[in-house]
């Protein structure tokens, strides 16, 4: 039988430090804008409780729509961290020579909905602005929203790859019973 412990993978090896490196910086990031968002919702709260004075009160809702695409950026950036914790998960079982495990077919599965989460998140962004800019120049502009087919692309894949590795396990689980 050949050894199939991959650890020395140079391909794996850049895989891991990317995914570790673009990890924290989502992490960092998210946190930051999540914290910017929730500071604005904060202000905006203090204002409408007449607390403090508003300036321009016209200027609220554009408060509003900005606090909502700072969430959203945020909720965007944690989805993405956490399918790179995943995508972590999955390469250390490639690096031992294990891949074909339940576990990553589950692992394959959360990234296709983190995937899909971060796609739907993405399409309700841009069609939030969409609206908003119609709205805001209350002129007749064309109202067109591109969804992410390559989301969409992505998130299938992920998903039929998990069936391929759950019917892997499956078969190494027979194999090792044979023999």
């Amino acid at each position: 039988m050949t050894d199939t412990h991959m650890s020395n993978d140079p391909l794996l090896k850049a895989a891991r430090l990317i995914s570790i490196v673009l990890r924290w910086i989502l992490l960092l990031a998210g946190g930051v804008i999540l914290a910017i968002g929730v500071l604005g919702l904060l202000a905006i709260a203090v204002q409408e409780a007449g607390l403090v004075a508003i300036a321009d009160p016209l200027a609220v809702p554009d408060d509003i729509i900005a606090v909502v695409i700072f969430v959203g950026i945020g909720v965007g950036c944690f989805l993405l961290a956490r399918f790179l914790k995943k995508l972590l998960e999955i390469i250390a079982t490639v690096a031992d020579g294990n891949p074909f495990e339940i576990a990553n077919a589950a692992r394959l599965e959360t990234m296709g909905w983190l995937v899909a989460g971060a796609t739907l998140l993405s399409f309700l962004g841009e069609l939030f602005g969409r609206v908003y800019n119609a709205l805001a120049l209350a002129a007749q502009t064309d109202f067109e929203v591109e969804g992410s087919v390559e989301g969409v692309l992505i998130t299938l894949l992920l998903f039929i790859l998990a069936r391929v590795f759950r019917h892997g396990a499956a078969m190494r689980e027979d194999l090792e019973g044979t023999v």
